[in-house]
């Protein structure tokens, strides 16, 4: 369950701690309503803190990286398109894009994106790529 609701809290891109703060509570009122006092005793075990929260979210994104690096290396072809550039705030981003078939479909997915702290050459493109791979 903490795993679902943590999907669906990075999918918003809302704070990790609307969980505690408004998606709980409602939950409990809903079971409540439902089903009854005893089931809300059941799901009062579930911990939605935002560390738990960050947590199931960062499992996520590990195992999703994991994927396309695999899918990436068993596929014959793949390209990657490289794009840098700079926020408002000044900050550079590296943004790299991997192509790849998969299971006869082409695939497109972000494989890095990356902040470059210093003056932004080919070479610290580069070395940005070289240390993900």
């Amino acid at each position: 369950m903490e795993i679902r609701i943590s999907y669906h809290i990075a999918k918003s891109g809302k704070n990790h701690t609307i969980v505690e703060n408004l998606a709980f509570p409602c939950i409990k009122d809903v079971v409540e309503c439902m089903f009854g006092e005893d089931h809300v005793q059941k799901i009062k075990n579930i911990t939605f803190s935002n560390s738990t929260v960050y947590r199931r979210i960062k499992d996520m994104s590990i195992d999703i990286e994991a994927t396309i690096n695999e899918r990436i290396k068993k596929s014959t072809y793949f390209s990657i398109q490289v794009d840098e550039s700079t926020d408002v705030s000044d900050l550079s981003i590296l943004l790299v894009i991997a192509r790849y078939m998969n299971v006869n479909e082409h695939e497109k997915n972000i494989l890095l994106c990356y902040p470059l702290t210093k003056i932004c050459t080919g070479e610290d493109i580069f070395n940005a790529i070289h240390g993900y791979l």
